[in-house]
């Protein structure tokens, strides 16, 4: 699922169901959290900061963490909740269970009656009160505790799979709510889409890239002010090198730098929209991986963008510009996104009509 499509559904359901996010590390299952709190405050008409997230990470606690700790009044022994749980009693609260599948069997088994019953040892949650649980699925790839169906039946259960766009989308935004990710790196992971998540290929113990390692790595670059290094410097780019390595891995940070370093050959959608009689020597310089990642930037531009008149003549002259096999391909991409993109398509249509028509001939004549 989406974000998009999660964000929806979460909003359609009623306060008493749990909802369980299941899914890969560094795919912003906790931000994403923080943002349906948000949602849900405004949804009630509250303030955000009047509807805040108890975040508590199971992989950290023990059962007295969850159920509190006894208490005796020379009669009788009772347990005493713990403050966080009290809070969501008290007040509507988001309480986000983090690393569910991370938690001893005591701790989950104490979260099973939080999230079908909404109470601990007495004490429910206040009515308006919300529960999720985030977990990494994949056994094979995480050392996690197996959750039984009976645990599963209690949730509301989400595979969440951010597409790249969302990702870019947020990455790019530079609000309070965005990822202010520096446009140097959103650039680079439009025209290598496939450096944005973990390769697979990476040993257990070496470091792969994930969105947020280039989430956390943008803060660091920006704070050492990479974006002005002079990366001709050999020292200077060796250094480079081996800083991103420590955030990305070794393929991801080779490929970023070697970006920087030669940026002035990469075009970005703007170049060609706006400009694109000025940057023909540079269009014609292209390297067919390059010119597949300006058309990855074309397409994500378009999804996001309305354009201009002399836009839509520009973007005809690149169509016209490559074979039919890669212009076709082009508006392939951008039609997949029908929603985003339909207005754009029929800004466009005029200036690629007659190459379009060259192309599905000379496909037909293929033998």
């Amino acid at each position: 699922m989406d974000i998009k499509t999660f964000i929806a559904c979460v909003r359609l359901l009623k306060p008493g169901i749990s909802v369980l996010i299941k899914g890969d590390h560094g795919i912003g299952k906790s931000q994403l959290v923080r943002r349906i709190a948000r949602d849900i405050a405004t949804d009630m008409g509250v303030k955000p900061e009047d509807f805040p997230v108890v975040d508590r990470r199971l992989s950290q606690m023990s059962e007295g963490d969850m159920i509190g700790l006894p208490s005796q009044d020379g009669r009788t022994t009772t347990f005493l909740p713990m403050d966080w749980f009290m809070s969501c009693v008290e007040a509507p609260k988001l309480l986000f269970l983090d690393e569910g599948n991370r938690g001893s069997q005591e701790v989950l088994q104490a979260s099973f009656q939080i999230a079908l019953d909404r109470e601990l040892n007495g004490h429910g949650l206040n009515a308006n009160s919300r529960v999720f649980m985030a977990i990494n699925a994949d056994e094979t790839k995480y050392q996690v505790n197996p959750l039984d169906p009976a645990f599963i039946d209690r949730w509301f259960v989400v595979d969440l799979e951010p597409s790249r766009e969302e990702w870019l989308e947020w990455a790019k935004d530079n609000t309070p709510d965005g990822g202010c990710v520096h446009k140097f790196i959103t650039d680079f992971l439009e025209i290598s889409p496939l450096m944005m998540d973990p390769s697979g290929n990476e040993g257990p113990t070496e470091k792969d890239t994930s969105r947020r390692s280039w989430d956390r790595y943008s803060q660091a670059f920006v704070a050492n002010k990479m974006y002005d290094w002079d990366l001709k410097d050999e020292a200077k780019y060796n250094l480079i090198i081996a800083f991103s390595a420590g955030f990305l891995g070794k393929p991801a940070a080779a490929a970023f730098c070697d970006y920087l370093k030669n940026m002035e050959r990469h075009l970005t959608a703007e170049d060609v929209l706006n400009e694109y009689d000025k940057n023909f020597t540079r269009i014609e310089a292209l390297s067919q991986g390059e010119v597949n990642g300006v058309n990855n930037s074309l397409t994500e531009w378009m999804r996001n963008n309305t354009l201009t008149d002399t836009q839509a003549k520009n973007f005809g002259k690149w169509y016209e510009y490559h074979p039919a096999e890669i212009s076709t391909g082009l508006w392939q991409q951008i039609a997949m996104h029908p929603g985003d993109t339909t207005v754009n398509i029929k800004l466009m249509h005029k200036y690629v009509a007659a190459a379009t028509l060259r192309g599905v001939n000379a496909a037909a004549k293929t033998p």
